[in-house]
C-alpha cells in the first residue's frame, strides 16, 4: 500500500479514535473500532503500514502463525491467512496478513501512511491543569503530526497510542547512560555505529571488519550468528554472564531454542574470532581520524584474566580493543516525548504506564522470576483492562510500548489489550 502526498489532504480535523503506528497492535485496533462504528484514523509513520516490522524483515519470529494473528485479523483475512506451527518471517507477516489487512475496505480508506505524530496534548490545557477533575476529559487531544504535505493539526476524543519502541534504541554505555564519545558517534551516522537490527541487516558484506558487538537480547544473539560466520574480528560484549543465553527446558518455540544454542557456542569459545567480554560495559569510544576506527574502552568486572601479577583475581579492570564498526542491541523504548503534556503517568523501573508496570512487576514476584523482565513471554496474560488507564482520560498506551523495559511483550498479549480497551472507551 503506497500514499501519495495528496492523501494528506484527506485527513479529518476531528476524529473519535486517533491510532498511533500501524503495526499489528494499531491494524488490530482498527479493525475493532471499525467492528464498534466508531470514527477512526490509522497513523503510521513509514512508507507503508507495520513498517516497523518491514526493517527486520528477513529475520523469523519465534512464535508461529498460529499465535500471531487475533481472531478479528483472521475473519478480516476470511480465514484464509496461514494457522501452522511454522514461523514466519517479518516479511511473510507483512505479505501474507498485515498489508492485506491494512488494504481492507474497513481499515484503507482511514490508515495514513508517512504521517507521524509528533506530539499529543489536551486543546487548552497544559499537563498541570485540571488535574483528575472530568473538565480534563471534556477537552479533545490535540495531536501535531508530520505529513508528506507539511506538520497538521488533528483533534480526537480519544488516542490509543501503539507506536512500539524501534525509534528509539537505547544507549549503550557503562550504566545505560551513552558512553564517553558515543552521542558524537551516533550524530556521524557514517554507518560506524549500528542501533537497530533492521541497520545491521542493510548490511551486506562483514568481510575484513572487526566489530564490537553490544547487547546479550535475541537482536544481538542474531548479530553474533551472522557476524562470527563473516567478520574478521567480534569482540561481544555482554553486561552480565550471559544468562540470556540459557537454555529453557522444554521450550515450546523451537526457533528461540536453535539461536540460543547457536550463540551459547561463540560464548563457550567454539569460533576463534569471536571473543566474549562477559560481566563487561562500554566506558568510553574515540575515533581515531587516521582510518576511521574506533578505539573502545570497556569496563569489566569479571575476573581478570591470570597473571604472574595478579593470580586472575576477582576486580573490576580496564581494557581496550579497537574495532571499525560497532553494533549495539540494546533494546529501546517507546517514545515517550510523545505525551510528556499529557499526564501519564510513568513506572519509575519500567518506564512503561504505571498501572500495568505495577502489575507486571507483581507478576513477576508471584513467578519468581526478574521483577522486571525475565518472565518468559509465554507466561504472560492480560493485566485487566483497568491496568491500561493512566491518568489521562482517553490515553491508551497498547502493544510493546506498553511494557516499557520490561521485555517479555507478546503480540496476543497486545490483541488482548485491544479488546480490554473497548470496555473502557
Amino acid at each position: 500500500m503506497t500514499t501519495a502526498p495528496s492523501l494528506a489532504k484527506l485527513l479529518p480535523e476531528h476524529t473519535d479514535v486517533a491510532i498511533l503506528g500501524a503495526g499489528p497492535i494499531g491494524l488490530d485496533a482498527a479493525l475493532a473500532m471499525a467492528e464498534a462504528g466508531r470514527p477512526f484514523v490509522l497513523l503510521e509513520s513509514g512508507a507503508r503500514p507495520a513498517a516497523g516490522i518491514r526493517s527486520w524483515g528477513a529475520v523469523r519470529l519465534f512464535t508461529p502463525w498460529s499465535m500471531n494473528l487475533s481472531q478479528r485479523m483472521r475473519e478480516a483475512l476470511d480465514h484464509k491467512a496461514p494457522d501452522t506451527d511454522a514461523c514466519p518471517t517479518g516479511d511473510e507477516l507483512c505479505d501474507q496478513a498485515l498489508n492485506r489487512i491494512a488494504s481492507c475496505p474497513a481499515i484503507a480508506p482511514r490508515c495514513f501512511t508517512e504521517t507521524r505524530a509528533l506530539a499529543v496534548g489536551r486543546d487548552g490545557l497544559l499537563k498541570r491543569e485540571e488535574i483528575g477533575t472530568e473538565r480534563r476529559a471534556e477537552r479533545l487531544f490535540r495531536l501535531l503530526l508530520q505529513t508528506p504535505n507539511g506538520e497538521r493539526v488533528l483533534y480526537a476524543t480519544t488516542v490509543l497510542d501503539c507506536t512500539g519502541s524501534h525509534h528509539t534504541p537505547n544507549w549503550f554505555g557503562h550504566g545505560g547512560i551513552p558512553a564517553a564519545g558515543e552521542r558524537l558517534l551516533a550524530e556521524q551516522d557514517d554507518g560506524r555505529l549500528i542501533r537497530t537490527i533492521g541497520q545491521f541487516l542493510e548490511v551486506r558484506d562483514w568481510q575484513g571488519q572487526r566489530v564490537l558487538l553490544v547487547g546479550a537480547g535475541h537482536s544481538a544473539q542474531t548479530a553474533a550468528v551472522t557476524l562470527a560466520g563473516s567478520a574478521d574480528r567480534v569482540h561481544w560484549v555482554l553486561r552480565g554472564n550471559g544468562e540470556n543465553l540459557a537454555a529453557i527446558e522444554g521450550d515450546p518455540l523451537p526457533e528461540r531454542s536453535a539461536l540460543h544454542l547457536r550463540a551459547r557456542q561463540f560464548l563457550d569459545g567454539a569460533n576463534t574470532n569471536v571473543t566474549a567480554h562477559r560481566n563487561t560495559s562500554v566506558e568510553s569510544l574515540h575515533s581515531n581520524n587516521d582510518d576511521g576506527s574506533i578505539t573502545v574502552r570497556l569496563r569489566s568486572s569479571a575476573a581478570r584474566p591470570a597473571s604472574a601479577h595478579n593470580g586472575g583475581a576477582h576486580s573490576e579492570y580496564a581494557q581496550e580493543c579497537t574495532v571499525n564498526r560497532i553494533v549495539a542491541l540494546v533494546g529501546s523504548i517507546g517514545d515517550q516525548q510523545l505525551y510528556r503534556e499529557l499526564q501519564v503517568q510513568e513506572c519509575y523501573a519500567t518506564g512503561g504506564p504505571m498501572r500495568l508496570a505495577a502489575a507486571l512487576l507483581g507478576e513477576g514476584e508471584r513467578t519468581g522470576g526478574d521483577h522486571a523482565s525475565n518472565t518468559d513471554c509465554l507466561a504472560q496474560v492480560s493485566q485487566g483492562p483497568e491496568t491500561l488507564l493512566t491518568p489521562e482520560p482517553g490515553y491508551f498506551i497498547l502493544g510493546n510500548k506498553s511494557y516499557g523495559r520490561n521485555n517479555a511483550f507478546l503480540l496476543r498479549i497486545g490483541y488482548q489489550q485491544v479488546d480490554d480497551v473497548l470496555t473502557l472507551i
